[in-house]
C-alpha cells in the first residue's frame, strides 16, 4: 500500500505537535491524569504519531489501528516499544466491539473525504468517556470543479453551466444533511470558503452526535487548523465533556495560543523550508515582536516568490517554530 511521506511534511508533522501542545495544557487541568489515556490512532508504516506521543507522554497507552496487511508488517517491523499495541483491524469493526475503559485520545486521521467519514467521527463521538479528545482530519482539497472551468468559446458556457448544477446537486444529494446554510456556487469559489464549509459540516455532525439538549455530553472544540504539503487537509479538535464542564474548560484554554473555541474560522499552517543554519541564525529572534518581519529582514533575502510570501510564510514559522521538525540525512 502507497503511503505519503508524512515523516517529510513539516506541516504535518506541526500538526501532530499540535496535539502534544494540547494534552499538555489538558494535564494541568484538575481532575486529569494523563495516566487514565488510551490513544488511538492510524500510526501508519513509521508509527510516527504514536512515536511522538510516547516521547512526550510516555505514560498515555497508545493503540494503533491498521487495516491494510502490508502496513501492518511494518508497523510490527518499525515497533518502538512492547507497550504499543498494534491492531490489524478496521476502524469500524474496532469500534464494534469498543467500549471505553477510562478516558480516551482518538485522532481519525483521514485521508480522503467521504460521507463514510463522517458518520465514524460520530461514533466515535458516542463511544468516549468524559474529558475524552477527538481529533479528525480529513482531505478538503478545492479539486477541479465547474465553478473553476472558464469557457474557451460561447457555445461550451451552457455546457459548464450544466456540469455546475449538476455539480451542485450531487453534493447536495450526498451532504445535504451536513449543511448549515444553504449550498451555492460560492461554497467552491475559493479555498478558504470551502475549507469553512466542511468544519461547518463537521460541526453539524458532532451536534448530531452529541445534542446539547438531549444529554449530559457535549463535543467543545479546542483547536481548528488546515495545511497543504502538497494537499490541503482540515483538523479539528475538541474534548467531550459535560455542559456544566463548558464554561470552565473554554477559561483553562483560553490562555493556549492555538485555542478556537467557538468553530471559527480554522488556523493556517504555513511554515517555510529552512536549512538548519538558516534556523540556527533566526533563533536569537524567536519568538518575533514584529510577527515574523524582522525574520525575514534577518535573513536579507527572499524565501518564496516574492516579498509579501516570503513575509507570510515567516509570520507562520514565527508561529509555529516550537513543532517545526528537523529532518537529518545519515550517510553509513
Amino acid at each position: 500500500m502507497r503511503h505519503p511521506p508524512y515523516h517529510l511534511r513539516p506541516n504535518k508533522a506541526v500538526d501532530r505537535f499540535l496535539l502534544v501542545s494540547l494534552l499538555n495544557v489538558l494535564r494541568k487541568y484538575e481532575g486529569v491524569d494523563l495516566r487514565d489515556y488510551t490513544y488511538y490512532g492510524f500510526g501508519g508504516p513509521f508509527l510516527e504519531d504514536c512515536r511522538l506521543l510516547h516521547e512526550y507522554n510516555p505514560e498515555i497507552k497508545l493503540v494503533s489501528l491498521e487495516h491494510d496487511n502490508d502496513t501492518y508488517k511494518r508497523q510490527e517491523f518499525h515497533r518502538f516499544s512492547r507497550h504499543i499495541e498494534i491492531l490489524n483491524n478496521s476502524l469500524m469493526n474496532f469500534l464494534t466491539d469498543f467500549e471505553s475503559k477510562g478516558r480516551d485520545i482518538f485522532w481519525l486521521d483521514f485521508t480522503d473525504f467521504k460521507l463514510e467519514r463522517f458518520n465514524e467521527y460520530m461514533t466515535v463521538l458516542n463511544k468516549v468517556g468524559d474529558l475524552s479528545i477527538v481529533k479528525i482530519t480529513l482531505r478538503a482539497q478545492l479539486d477541479e470543479n465547474p465553478f473553476k472551468r472558464e469557457p474557451a468559446s460561447r457555445e461550451l458556457e451552457k455546457d459548464i453551466e450544466n456540469d455546475k448544477q449538476n455539480y451542485l446537486e450531487e453534493f447536495r444529494a450526498k451532504y445535504g444533511k451536513l449543511l448549515r446554510r444553504p449550498l451555492d456556487e460560492s461554497c467552491f469559489s475559493r479555498q478558504s470558503i470551502y475549507l469553512q464549509l466542511i468544519q461547518d459540516m463537521l460541526r453539524v455532525k458532532t451536534e448530531q452526535a452529541l445534542p446539547a439538549a438531549a444529554q449530559a455530553n457535549v463535543f467543545q472544540v479546542l483547536n481548528s487548523s488546515f495545511y497543504a504539503d502538497q494537499t490541503y487537509m482540515l483538523s479539528v479538535t475538541g474534548i467531550v465533556c459535560t455542559i456544566n464542564q463548558i464554561e470552565i474548560i473554554k477559561k483553562h484554554f483560553r490562555s493556549w495560543q492555538y485555542a478556537n473555541l467557538d468553530w471559527k474560522e480554522p488556523r493556517r499552517i504555513d511554515v517555510p523550508i529552512l536549512s538548519v543554519k538558516e534556523r540556527l541564525h533566526l533563533e536569537k529572534l524567536l519568538p518575533s515582536e514584529t510577527k515574523g518581519k524582522d525574520l525575514a529582514k534577518a535573513l536579507g533575502y527572499e524565501i518564496d516568490r516574492d516579498h509579501k510570501e516570503s513575509q507570510r510564510k515567516m509570520r507562520y514559522y514565527n508561529d509555529f517554530y516550537r513543532f517545526y521538525p528537523s529532518f537529518v540525512k545519515v550517510i553509513f
